[in-house]
């Protein structure tokens, strides 16, 4: 699968060089390899690279990125800033952005709310009918 990927990714680029293209954006191209990547050890499906889908997801990973302040931030030495404070802190925007891949994720099959909590589920047409998965 990662293969498959970065043979794509490799026939895009020359396909772009060949095309006489001054500027290539290979940081966007590597986030749509690896997100694919990913996407298709979960579900064993991949995106094309052009599929507004996939464009999504890494839209979503981004903001997430941009508001889960990785330190920490003042959050993490006072977590009670999140509920007192949720505007201000981000905690609302997160919030909003979790919502957003969980539905996403949902209409793929992958997550499964279950009382409150997320756990992943097999997708079970990845699978060979024999397998006992």
């Amino acid at each position: 699968m990662i293969i498959e990927e970065l043979k794509v990714f490799s026939d895009e680029l020359k396909s772009q060089l060949q095309n006489g293209e001054a500027v290539i954006e290979i940081s966007n191209q590597f986030q749509t390899v690896f997100m694919n990547s990913i996407w298709s050890l979960a579900t064993g499906t991949r995106f094309e690279h052009d599929d507004p889908e996939l464009h999504r997801l890494l839209e979503l990973n981004r903001q997430y990125a941009e508001c889960a302040q990785i330190g920490g931030g003042i959050a993490g030495l006072f977590p009670e800033v999140l509920y007192r404070f949720p505007n201000w802190s981000g905690y609302n925007k997160l919030k909003g952005i979790q919502s957003e891949m969980q539905k996403f994720m949902e209409v793929y099959g992958l997550i499964v709310v279950l009382r409150g909590c997320l756990r992943l589920v097999p997708f079970s047409d990845c699978f060979p009918a024999d397998l006992d998965v």
